[in-house]
Order: C-alpha cells, then sequence, then structure tokens
C-alpha cells in the first residue's frame, strides 16, 4: 500500500511533549485505543521515538489536525492531504487482517 502523510511542519525530534516531525526511518506499529476518535487508530515507534510519544495515524487534511501525529492521504497537496478518510479506511483495513505486530511502516523525507 502506497499513498502520503502529512505531519506539523519544521524539524524533525524523536523527542517526547514536542509537537514535530518524527526522523525518518522504519516504525514499529502497535494499536491505540483513544475516547477522541472512538476507536483505535496506529500507533508508531522504534529505537528513536518512543511509544510514550503517542504518535498516531489519522484522518486530517492539514497541519492543525495533526497534533503530532501523521495524517494518512491519498493525494497531496502543498500543506495538505486529501481523501484522508478512504486512505485511512484502507490502512485500516490492511491492518486489520494482518498482524499489526509484524508489520513496518517506513517514513521517507520527499518535502514538496
Amino acid at each position: 500500500m502506497k499513498g502520503y502523510v502529512l505531519e506539523e511542519k519544521g524539524p524533525s525530534s524523536p523527542e517526547e511533549r514536542k509537537q514535530l516531525r518524527i526522523p525518518a526511518g522504519h516504525y514499529k506499529l502497535v494499536w491505540h485505543y483513544n475516547g477522541k476518535f472512538g476507536h483505535k487508530v496506529p500507533k508508531l515507534y522504534n529505537h528513536q521515538v518512543s511509544p510514550n510519544r503517542l504518535i498516531l495515524i489519522h484522518p486530517g487534511n492539514t497541519a492543525e489536525h495533526t497534533e503530532g501525529c501523521l495524517l494518512a492521504g491519498q493525494t497531496r497537496s502543498p500543506n495538505r492531504v486529501d481523501g484522508s478518510k478512504l486512505k485511512f479506511g484502507e490502512l485500516m483495513a490492511v491492518l486489520d487482517k494482518a498482524d499489526i505486530s509484524k508489520c513496518t511502516l517506513v517514513i521517507e523525507e520527499d518535502f514538496q
């Protein structure tokens, strides 16, 4: 599956309690249950970024929707992603069928 994500603007950082982009790399996934969304969402972490940082993947279109999380999108344009609810649904369908603990998310920096 391929798509786009939108994160906060600015530098990347692995530090907790920061609303900054996460560093490029390979991330493990686990389910996170959050009352704000009313359902489970994927949470990612790796050797640099602690699970306690709560980097979640959820729908949204602009940086104002991120709060440090990743917004899934089908298409991109400057400072936004679109088709977010559809891409998030596609991602959830894939992760629901798979063993999420065996999934890896690869983040590449390709700013445009």
